[in-house]
């Protein structure tokens, strides 16, 4: 960077922190090539600090977070508080980066570059800020271990992308439990000398003047521990703040996953106070919401932790729901995980100083405290080891992956690793080119990764895309695209809930009748998507009338999700090259005319619809393939045997958005169905599944010839 450059930066005095500047000072009289910076939230360690650093190095930075929204909303954050005076440059997934200084990108960004045939490099020296480093989250995993090991395989890759000279920091407002322990085979003692403290750097958040609450030890509502009604007790006490303060703003922390309460929080009895979706709108465009009382609902993830203004109270949960491995079905499970007192500390945060009057509320009684912990496994430790192993092997071979010392800065269980191994090797992504941990990337494994990098999808919804794409005939690739693309999006993210089970609804009440659905096909996730379609076009948000036309059926529409669902789709669609009049349509809230066109067009529609897609899907995540007895579906209660693990699990019925009893009635065998389960969920210590993929019989035996095993036990053990 120019040095006029730098100085019209520094003119807009919002980077111009003293306390950064003497910790950049100590940072530029440093020879250090890598260091460390610890500072509790607000301090500008992701903000601020990249400016600093190009200002005064002249050099470009590269500043990685743990996902692209999170790096959006970094760069659309350092742009409106310096006044457009620095100029960041964001980096989705699959794009090049231009020439800007500042530049932020996702860690998969990067481990996604370092694996394309032409790249731009970053030219003229450059730092890198690895950020949020205690996270240790599978992409951040990988990016490290290709930073700190150059295998023979990439080195020249690295060297393409981020030619020398390159420096690193390492940021964290965790340093409770040492987050930067044996980082690039430092000593103890060479990170604490080489570690720079921002303020106190202790990152404890503490505030003696916030006042907090807590629900009595004896509160009769127990049930807060469960995400499902957690949102009743924030709803109950936001409205509560309001009423006792009509200026109040007012921090409510939403529990996101499949079929909790959240949409309760649309409904509260505001008075004349406003309701604002963080998720929705822009920092910019809450920061300007204008004076008065208001409630902003905020996602418990690294997108909520931008600085808020004049938040007066903060209602807080005790845990969040996050996907970890279950050794007892070697998947993992969406589970109610309890907080650290960091995170705890980052929603602190957002009591603005300048209030008088701040109080944090939380959800739960006061011995819960003690049991929050400082500090957690990895993320790395508690997920699955599918994803970290297909980016290991990318790196260096099964034999390097497992090599010690290993790249990584902690490795998965090895049972669990290599189940996960397992896994690709009887789907024929792996080959053995020599002695048994000699296993590499077939050419499909190749393919399914450089999607996974374009789309940042895990590795069964990447495989599941591509085998649809490689498996559609001539003429339907699009169509079929269209469907698995909103399979995967509806899968993670559904929309529809029935209240209860005791009442039967079938298709046509949810509005989708213009299709008929093959039997027995049935995708929960295809529902949701046509309902979607159906409904509301793109220029419009969820209105009154689909609710009030469902609630008499005791099906409940996720309003978040739904207005949320065209922005998740149509950049995928983008992502897997699907143009044309598919997402013109889907903008207009025609796609589902289109599809009935399409459909009405051929001979089969059964085939068009869904033949070939969940056949697709069968072969992805084979692993979670279940059997139902047709009178099991029948009793109060419904469970299927999970082949893979051969356990009996509970179907929550609730999550079926139509009648399983009347799809059971026109099935041809009246003994039973298999299915793929959507989501598995931990609830009071047993595993529950929360969505299905129905499966025709023959397509169950197709797959099964295939693998050459005599049955379908043999077929998905891991043992």
């Amino acid at each position: 960077m120019q040095e006029s450059q730098g100085s019209k930066q520094a003119e807009s005095g919002w980077e111009n922190d003293p306390e950064l500047q003497r910790i950049m000072d100590l940072w530029v009289n440093s020879d250090q090539k890598v260091s460390f910076v610890v500072g509790p939230p607000r301090s500008g360690k992701s903000t601020k600090l990249p400016a600093l650093v190009a200002k005064t190095t002249g050099t470009r930075v590269l500043c990685l977070q743990q996902d692209s929204e999170a790096a959006k909303r970094q760069a659309d954050y350092v742009r409106l508080a310096s006044q457009g005076r620095i100029k960041p440059e964001f980096c989705d997934l699959g794009q090049e980066q231009g020439d800007a200084t500042v530049v932020y990108a996702s860690y998969r960004w990067f481990w996604g570059r370092l694996f394309l045939e032409s790249k731009k490099p970053f030219e003229g020296g450059l730092t890198i800020i690895l950020d949020e480093v205690h996270a240790q989250t599978i992409p951040q995993e990988l990016v490290y271990a290709a930073l700190k090991a150059p295998l023979l395989q990439h080195k020249e890759r690295l060297s393409a992308l981020v030619p020398d000279p390159v420096r690193f920091i390492l940021t964290t407002a965790h340093p409770r439990a040492n987050p930067f322990e044996g980082v690039f085979e430092l000593t103890n003692e060479q990170i604490n000398s080489q570690t720079l403290h921002i303020g106190s750097g202790d990152g404890s958040g503490v505030d003696e003047e916030v006042e907090e609450s807590f629900l009595d030890d004896e509160d009769p509502r127990q049930n807060w521990v469960l995400p499902r009604t957690y949102h009743q007790h924030a709803k109950t006490i936001a409205e509560s703040i309001l009423r006792d303060n009509h200026d109040a703003n007012v921090l409510v922390v939403t529990l996101e996953g499949p079929h909790t309460d959240s949409y309760v929080l649309g409904e509260m009895e505001l008075g004349s106070a406003r309701l604002f979706d963080l998720s929705a709108l822009s920092i910019d465009d809450i920061n300007k919401r204008g004076p008065g009382g208001c409630v902003i609902i905020a996602m418990l993830d690294y997108t909520s932790r931008i600085p808020i203004d004049g938040i007066t109270d903060v209602v807080c949960c005790h845990s969040q729901v996050e996907l970890s491995y279950d050794q007892s079905v070697y998947r993992e499970v969406l589970g109610t995980i309890i907080l650290t007192r960091w995170k705890i500390d980052f929603l602190k945060s957002h009591l603005d100083p300048r209030c008088r009057a701040r109080k944090m509320h939380y959800v739960f009684p006061p011995k819960i405290w003690n049991l929050i912990p400082d500090a957690r496994d990895p993320q790395l430790i508690n997920g699955d080891a599918l994803e970290f192993w297909v980016g290991m092997i990318r790196l260096s071979g099964l034999d390097g992956a497992l090599a010690l010392p290993s790249p990584a800065r902690c490795m998965p269980a090895l049972g669990k690793s290599l189940r996960a191994v397992q896994q690709l090797v009887h789907a024929s992504l792996l080959e053995n080119t020599g002695g048994a941990t000699d296993q590499h990337p077939t050419p499909e494994l190749e393919e399914i990764m450089s999607l996974m990098d374009a789309t940042g999808l895990d590795v069964r919804a990447a495989h599941f895309l591509h085998r649809v794409r490689s498996n559609t005939t001539a003429g339907r690739g699009d169509l079929d695209v269209v469907i698995a693309a909103m399979m995967v999006e509806f899968d993670k993210n559904p929309i529809l809930r029935r209240v209860d089970s005791t009442e039967v609804v079938s298709a046509d009440d949810l509005g989708v009748e213009l299709i008929h659905l093959p039997k027995p096909l049935v995708s929960v996730a295809w529902i949701n998507a046509l309902f979607w379609m159906h409904h509301v076009p793109y220029t419009k948000t969820v209105s009154p009338s689909p609710n009030a036309s469902l609630k008499s059926k005791n099906i409940l529409v996720n309003a978040h999700g739904y207005n949320e669902a065209v922005s998740r789709v149509i950049p995928l669609l983008n992502q897997l090259g699907v143009g044309g009049h598919w997402i013109t349509d889907l903008r207009a809230g025609y796609l589902a005319q289109t599809i009935r066109e399409e459909i009405e067009n051929t001979n089969n529609a059964y085939d068009t619809l869904l033949n070939h897609p969940i056949y697709s899907y069968l072969q992805a995540y084979s692993y979670n393939l279940m059997y139902f007895k047709a009178a099991s579906v029948k009793a109060e209660t419904t469970y299927g045997v999970h082949i893979c693990s051969n356990q009996t699990l509970k179907l929550a019925k609730s999550c079926i958005p139509f009648s399983l009893e009347h799809e059971v009635d026109r099935m041809d065998d009246p003994e039973g169905f298999y299915a793929c389960g959507n989501n598995f969920v931990m609830e009071e210590g047993k595993i529950v599944i929360y969505g299905l993929t129905i499966l025709a019989k023959e397509m169950v035996v197709a797959y099964l010839n295939s693998t050459g095993a005599s049955d379908l036990y043999e077929a998905l053990t891991l043992d």
